[in-house]
């Protein structure tokens, strides 16, 4: 082995080294730009949302307690003007957040269909590259399941609501019928947080959106191998 050799075997080993080292760096930066640009920004509104949906819940919950309460007579004409007045703070905060809601959910689906291919052919991208879309699935399947998990406590509760109404039905107090019958009227009524005014939250839209990700996945996948 000659002088010469040895000089090229050693210059090849540092260039590796750098090349290796160089890879780690920019797979780095790239991650901590994915979690400043993308992951951060989305949980704050997610964090949001979560607590904005948590505390309608609990006005609900509250007004629902109330009804169960046992009184001689029961004041209907409140208890309209009460439910009538928490709908239309609902309608009102729903006006605000449907709209980044669906940007929410459609940036999500995104992810999770990017994600689940990269998953079917790990050879198409750079280990590090692979590391920042697991972590974005990871972080974007929670927080798409906490925020429409806590919609769709509203709609759940609402509806408990209508059917202690039409519980009720039955014990009619003579003078008060019409205004009980335009309680129950209104209480029928589903309370839910929407998807840009689209389709409500319920749990049905959750594994309906996540079954429809995954079918698209697989559909696309078997058509790019023909």
């Amino acid at each position: 082995m000659t002088m010469k050799t040895v000089v090229v075997w050693k210059d090849k080993f540092f260039l590796s080294s750098a090349s290796s080292a160089q890879t780690a760096v920019v797979g780095f930066c790239f991650s901590l730009f994915v979690v400043v640009v993308e992951i951060l920004p989305m949980n704050y509104f997610a964090l949001y949302y979560v607590a904005v949906c948590h505390q309608l819940k609990a006005v609900l919950t509250d007004f629902s307690q109330k009804m169960s309460q046992n009184k001689p007579k029961v004041d209907y004409e409140n208890l309209l003007r009460s439910y009538n007045a928490i709908k239309s703070l609902i309608a009102s905060i729903d006006d605000e957040l449907s709209l980044l809601m669906f940007i929410e959910i459609l940036f999500s689906s995104s992810i999770m269909y990017f994600a689940i291919a990269v998953m079917f052919h790990p050879d198409t991208m750079p280990f590090p590259n692979r590391i920042s879309i697991y972590l974005c699935f990871i972080n974007n399947l929670v927080t798409f399941f906490a925020m429409t998990a806590s919609a769709a406590l509203i709609s759940e509760t609402s509806l408990s609501i209508g059917l202690k109404a039409q519980s009720s039905e039955s014990q009619k107090e003579s003078g008060l019928v019409f205004l009980q019958q335009r309680f129950i009227s209104s209480a029928d009524k589903e309370i839910s947080m929407t998807v840009w005014k689209i389709a409500p939250i319920r749990r049905q839209l959750i594994f309906g959106i996540l079954g429809g990700v995954f079918t698209y996945v697989l559909l696309l996948d078997g058509l790019s191998d023909r």
